[in-house]
């Protein structure tokens, strides 16, 4: 019986803490202080983990529905 692997995706969650005095300046110091989400090595490659670069940064899966598509033939 061939193997398949299947891709899965769901949304993460970003929090990034920031002095403002408002919600609204609060959002917008957030947009523009986020220094991103990259790929770090680990589990066999780049494109495993994710994470922040920034200071006070947090990235977070919280139980997610999986979404799973494309599934490819494995070798």
């Amino acid at each position: 019986m061939p193997k398949y692997t299947v891709w899965g995706k769901f949304t993460a969650h970003v929090t990034k803490e920031v002095e403002a005095d408002s919600s609204e300046e609060a959002v917008e110091k957030a947009a523009q202080e986020f220094g991103g989400i990259y790929g770090f090595a680990g589990n066999g490659g780049t494109n495993k983990l994710i994470g922040v670069t920034g200071r006070d940064e947090s990235i977070e899966a919280n139980w997610p529905e999986i979404e799973w598509e494309q599934p490819e033939e494995a070798e």
